[in-house]
């Protein structure tokens, strides 16, 4: 995993997701554009993933924890502490030790309300 920071902010504009996956996938975020804020995020996200051999599979997590002795990074995704706490954001963790939060100065998510896991495609 190395470290992308986001470089659009706000609850439409953000791309906090995008700089997850760049992050997981150790690219530029600029190869990366999935615009979370719009319903299809989730397929247009598949597609992008796909180009660079892989998919995502999005879980909720019980507890909003992630199971004991899990030792892989993810993107969480839950409440920020930003904006009254109405905005969604992007961060990354390994088990439950928050890892990478993208927006420069983050302070990370209230709790994690789903979990994606980036999974290599087959040759």
């Amino acid at each position: 995993m190395k470290p992308v920071m986001q470089t659009f902010f706000g609850d439409k504009e953000g791309n906090c997701f995008s700089a997850c996956i760049a992050s997981l996938l150790e690219v530029e975020i600029d190869e990366l554009k999935i615009p979370a804020a719009l319903p299809d995020w989730y397929e247009i996200a598949q597609e992008v993933l796909k180009k660079h051999g892989y998919t995502m599979l999005q879980v909720i997590l019980e507890n909003n924890k992630a199971p004991d002795g899990l030792d892989v990074y993810f993107i969480a995704t839950g409440y920020t502490n930003r904006y009254d706490g109405k905005v969604l954001h992007s961060v990354i963790y390994r088990g439950n030790i928050l890892t990478h939060d993208p927006l420069p100065n983050g302070n990370g998510i209230k709790a994690i309300e789903n979990a994606i896991f980036l999974l290599p495609l087959a040759d």
